[in-house]
Protein backbone atom coordinates (compact mmCIF):
# COMPACT_ATOMS: atom_id res chain seq x y z
CA UNK A 1 0.00 0.00 0.00
CA UNK A 2 2.89 2.35 0.76
CA UNK A 3 4.41 1.76 -2.69
CA UNK A 4 1.12 2.69 -4.30
CA UNK A 5 0.72 5.85 -2.21
CA UNK A 6 4.26 6.87 -3.09
CA UNK A 7 3.42 6.21 -6.76
CA UNK A 8 6.17 3.59 -7.12
CA UNK A 9 5.72 0.84 -9.70
CA UNK A 10 2.07 0.06 -8.91
CA UNK A 11 -1.30 0.92 -10.42
CA UNK A 12 -4.53 0.42 -8.50
CA UNK A 13 -7.17 -1.86 -9.97
CA UNK A 14 -10.65 -0.42 -9.65
CA UNK A 15 -13.27 -2.97 -8.76
CA UNK A 16 -10.78 -5.63 -7.68
CA UNK A 17 -10.20 -6.80 -4.16
CA UNK A 18 -12.37 -6.48 -1.11
CA UNK A 19 -13.36 -3.36 0.78
CA UNK A 20 -10.61 -4.09 3.30
CA UNK A 21 -7.92 -4.90 0.77
CA UNK A 22 -7.14 -3.07 -2.48
CA UNK A 23 -5.63 -4.80 -5.52
CA UNK A 24 -2.71 -3.55 -7.57
CA UNK A 25 -0.69 -4.45 -10.64
CA UNK A 26 2.75 -3.41 -11.74
CA UNK A 27 2.99 -0.26 -13.83
CA UNK A 28 3.32 -1.20 -17.53
CA UNK A 29 6.86 0.14 -17.83
CA UNK A 30 8.04 -1.71 -14.72
CA UNK A 31 6.26 -4.90 -15.82
CA UNK A 32 7.96 -4.66 -19.24
CA UNK A 33 11.34 -4.13 -17.55
CA UNK A 34 10.83 -7.18 -15.29
CA UNK A 35 9.64 -9.32 -18.20
CA UNK A 36 12.59 -8.33 -20.41
CA UNK A 37 15.03 -9.00 -17.62
CA UNK A 38 13.53 -12.42 -16.89
CA UNK A 39 13.61 -13.22 -20.61
CA UNK A 40 17.35 -12.44 -20.72
CA UNK A 41 18.40 -14.04 -17.43
CA UNK A 42 15.96 -16.94 -16.91
CA UNK A 43 14.00 -17.76 -20.07
CA UNK A 44 13.13 -21.31 -18.94
CA UNK A 45 11.76 -20.02 -15.65
CA UNK A 46 9.70 -17.41 -17.48
CA UNK A 47 8.29 -20.06 -19.82
CA UNK A 48 7.39 -22.16 -16.77
CA UNK A 49 5.56 -19.21 -15.22
CA UNK A 50 3.65 -18.68 -18.46
CA UNK A 51 2.71 -22.36 -18.59
CA UNK A 52 1.40 -22.23 -15.02
CA UNK A 53 -0.48 -19.00 -15.76
CA UNK A 54 -2.08 -20.67 -18.80
CA UNK A 55 -3.17 -23.64 -16.73
CA UNK A 56 -4.70 -21.33 -14.12
CA UNK A 57 -6.34 -18.96 -16.61
CA UNK A 58 -10.09 -19.12 -16.98
CA UNK A 59 -10.57 -17.25 -20.26
CA UNK A 60 -9.46 -18.90 -23.52
CA UNK A 61 -7.64 -15.76 -24.70
CA UNK A 62 -5.52 -15.75 -21.54
CA UNK A 63 -4.76 -19.46 -21.87
CA UNK A 64 -3.71 -19.07 -25.50
CA UNK A 65 -1.56 -16.01 -24.78
CA UNK A 66 0.34 -17.73 -21.97
CA UNK A 67 0.78 -21.05 -23.81
CA UNK A 68 2.22 -19.14 -26.78
CA UNK A 69 4.56 -17.19 -24.50
CA UNK A 70 5.65 -20.50 -22.94
CA UNK A 71 6.29 -21.94 -26.42
CA UNK A 72 3.82 -24.69 -25.46
CA UNK A 73 2.71 -25.05 -29.05
CA UNK A 74 0.60 -28.22 -28.75
CA UNK A 75 -1.32 -26.87 -25.77
CA UNK A 76 -1.90 -23.54 -27.52
CA UNK A 77 -3.15 -25.34 -30.64
CA UNK A 78 -5.56 -27.45 -28.59
CA UNK A 79 -7.09 -24.37 -26.93
CA UNK A 80 -7.28 -22.54 -30.26
CA UNK A 81 -9.02 -25.53 -31.84
CA UNK A 82 -11.41 -25.90 -28.91
CA UNK A 83 -12.44 -22.23 -28.74
CA UNK A 84 -11.72 -21.03 -32.28
CA UNK A 85 -15.31 -21.18 -33.47
CA UNK A 86 -16.47 -19.34 -30.34
CA UNK A 87 -13.86 -16.63 -30.95
CA UNK A 88 -15.05 -16.25 -34.54
CA UNK A 89 -18.64 -15.93 -33.31
CA UNK A 90 -17.48 -13.22 -30.88
CA UNK A 91 -15.82 -11.32 -33.78
CA UNK A 92 -12.34 -11.90 -32.34
CA UNK A 93 -10.97 -12.73 -35.78
CA UNK A 94 -7.74 -10.74 -35.68
CA UNK A 95 -6.36 -12.17 -32.44
CA UNK A 96 -7.40 -15.68 -33.50
CA UNK A 97 -5.54 -15.37 -36.79
CA UNK A 98 -2.50 -13.84 -35.06
CA UNK A 99 -2.41 -16.71 -32.54
CA UNK A 100 -2.63 -19.35 -35.26
CA UNK A 101 0.13 -17.62 -37.25
CA UNK A 102 2.40 -17.72 -34.16
CA UNK A 103 2.34 -21.52 -34.16
CA UNK A 104 5.26 -23.23 -35.90
CA UNK A 105 4.55 -24.07 -39.56
CA UNK A 106 4.84 -27.87 -39.19
CA UNK A 107 2.27 -27.86 -36.39
CA UNK A 108 -0.04 -25.39 -38.10
CA UNK A 109 -0.04 -27.26 -41.41
CA UNK A 110 -0.58 -30.68 -39.84
CA UNK A 111 -3.75 -29.83 -37.92
CA UNK A 112 -6.95 -29.83 -39.98
CA UNK A 113 -8.94 -27.83 -37.43
CA UNK A 114 -6.44 -24.95 -37.74
CA UNK A 115 -6.79 -25.08 -41.54
CA UNK A 116 -10.55 -24.99 -41.09
CA UNK A 117 -10.36 -21.93 -38.82
CA UNK A 118 -7.99 -20.13 -41.21
CA UNK A 119 -10.35 -20.97 -44.07
CA UNK A 120 -13.36 -19.56 -42.23
CA UNK A 121 -11.37 -16.43 -41.35
CA UNK A 122 -10.32 -15.99 -44.99
CA UNK A 123 -13.93 -16.51 -46.13
CA UNK A 124 -15.03 -13.78 -43.72
CA UNK A 125 -12.55 -11.41 -45.38
CA UNK A 126 -13.71 -12.54 -48.86
CA UNK A 127 -10.25 -13.92 -49.63
CA UNK A 128 -11.80 -16.82 -51.48
CA UNK A 129 -8.66 -18.43 -52.99
CA UNK A 130 -6.99 -18.50 -49.56
CA UNK A 131 -10.18 -19.83 -47.96
CA UNK A 132 -10.47 -22.50 -50.65
CA UNK A 133 -6.87 -23.63 -50.11
CA UNK A 134 -7.21 -23.90 -46.32
CA UNK A 135 -10.57 -25.65 -46.43
CA UNK A 136 -9.41 -28.14 -49.07
CA UNK A 137 -6.44 -29.00 -46.88
CA UNK A 138 -8.71 -29.35 -43.84
CA UNK A 139 -11.07 -31.69 -45.74
CA UNK A 140 -8.19 -33.82 -47.07
CA UNK A 141 -6.65 -34.20 -43.62
CA UNK A 142 -10.00 -34.86 -41.92
CA UNK A 143 -10.94 -37.50 -44.51
CA UNK A 144 -7.72 -39.35 -43.71
CA UNK A 145 -8.43 -39.35 -39.98
CA UNK A 146 -12.24 -39.24 -39.67
CA UNK A 147 -12.66 -41.97 -37.07
CA UNK A 148 -14.70 -40.37 -34.32
CA UNK A 149 -18.03 -38.57 -34.33
CA UNK A 150 -16.17 -35.37 -33.44
CA UNK A 151 -13.90 -35.73 -36.48
CA UNK A 152 -16.97 -36.50 -38.61
CA UNK A 153 -18.65 -33.33 -37.38
CA UNK A 154 -15.51 -31.30 -38.15
CA UNK A 155 -15.38 -32.82 -41.63
CA UNK A 156 -19.04 -31.94 -42.17
CA UNK A 157 -18.42 -28.32 -41.14
CA UNK A 158 -15.39 -28.08 -43.43
CA UNK A 159 -17.34 -29.57 -46.35
CA UNK A 160 -20.21 -27.11 -45.92
CA UNK A 161 -17.79 -24.16 -45.85
CA UNK A 162 -15.92 -25.56 -48.86
CA UNK A 163 -19.22 -25.94 -50.71
CA UNK A 164 -20.08 -22.29 -50.03
CA UNK A 165 -16.74 -21.15 -51.43
CA UNK A 166 -17.12 -23.23 -54.57
CA UNK A 167 -20.61 -21.80 -55.04
CA UNK A 168 -19.36 -18.22 -54.54
CA UNK A 169 -16.64 -18.88 -57.12
CA UNK A 170 -19.31 -20.06 -59.56
CA UNK A 171 -18.32 -23.72 -59.49
CA UNK A 172 -21.71 -25.29 -58.73
CA UNK A 173 -20.60 -28.81 -59.70
CA UNK A 174 -17.72 -28.71 -57.18
CA UNK A 175 -20.09 -27.27 -54.57
CA UNK A 176 -22.46 -30.20 -55.06
CA UNK A 177 -19.62 -32.72 -54.59
CA UNK A 178 -18.94 -31.25 -51.14
CA UNK A 179 -22.35 -32.17 -49.78
CA UNK A 180 -21.93 -33.35 -46.18
CA UNK A 181 -24.34 -36.31 -46.67
CA UNK A 182 -21.26 -38.24 -47.66
CA UNK A 183 -20.13 -37.95 -44.02
CA UNK A 184 -21.41 -40.25 -41.29
CA UNK A 185 -21.90 -38.27 -38.08
CA UNK A 186 -22.64 -41.26 -35.85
Amino acid sequence: DQLYRRNLFLVGLAGWGSVDQASYRYHDLFRTFLHDRAQRTAPETLRGWHRRAAQAAERPAQKIHHFLQAAAWEEAALVIEEYGRQLINENRWQPLQAWIKQLPDPLRTSRPRLHYLLGVLALGRWELPDALDHLQQAVQQLERQAESAQQGKALGEALVSLSVIHYLLGNVAAAAKCHPDRVTLE
